[in-house]
């Protein structure tokens, strides 16, 4: 309401009457949410694995590395296939990474490949979603478009952090009660996945253009 009264809003809420942004401004959210409970590996590593306090932060490396790897390679496939093909198999792959942290028996190998999975998926979300929006906006407004996209990033890290931590604080086993967050997170990430479904794909898009 505020931002409509403004003389130059900060936020237009013209962007938001698009159907594809909103779409995006969900998934997101969902991501913000899968972004924060990776937070928590480490904390994992050290209640699962009895890895040592200091040394537990390593076993976000191939998480990082995938991410790293994956980043890149998103944007290209972008181009190729369209944005929309993209970020359905990132989300995908992040759903699947955490349903394996949530249900495996969490050993090195679980741990590790689960990590892998959730690095590749989130790569393949960030650059592809900004993508949709700059496609979405006016020259004029796609700064305003990014922004709008990095706070619905911003409140899916900050609603997710305070999710994964009163969840797993409130367990009596803490491996468990992470464990139990992850696989909330992955139920809302598959909120994600579904609404996906409906972004243009890039036929629509272009055809839009």
């Amino acid at each position: 309401i505020a931002q409509r009264r403004a003389a130059d809003p900060v936020l237009h809420p013209e962007l938001l009457r698009s159907i594809e942004l909103r779409l995006v401004g969900v998934i997101a959210l969902g991501t913000g949410f899968s972004e924060a409970g990776m937070v928590f590996l480490p904390s994992i590593a050290i209640a699962a694995l009895q890895v040592p306090e200091t040394t537990a932060s390593f076993m976000m490396v191939p998480l990082v590395s995938a991410l790293i790897i994956g980043a890149p390679t998103a944007g290209r496939l972008s181009d190729k296939f369209g944005p929309k093909r993209v970020i359905q198999t990132g989300l995908v792959l992040t759903v699947l990474g955490q349903l394996l942290f949530g249900f495996a028996t969490l050993n090195f190998t679980s741990f590790l490949g689960a990590g892998v999975l959730v690095g590749f998926g989130l790569s393949a979300l960030i650059a592809p979603l900004r993508f949709v929006v700059i496609r979405e906006v006016s020259e004029t407004q796609r700064g305003a478009g990014q922004g709008l996209l990095v706070t619905c990033l911003g409140i899916g890290r900050l609603a997710g952090a305070a999710m994964v931590g009163g969840v797993a604080a409130s367990s009596a086993d803490l491996t468990s009660g992470y464990q139990r967050a992850l696989l909330l997170v992955a139920g809302l990430m598959s909120v994600a996945v579904i609404v996906s479904a409906a972004l243009k794909s890039r036929q629509a898009a272009d055809r839009s253009a």
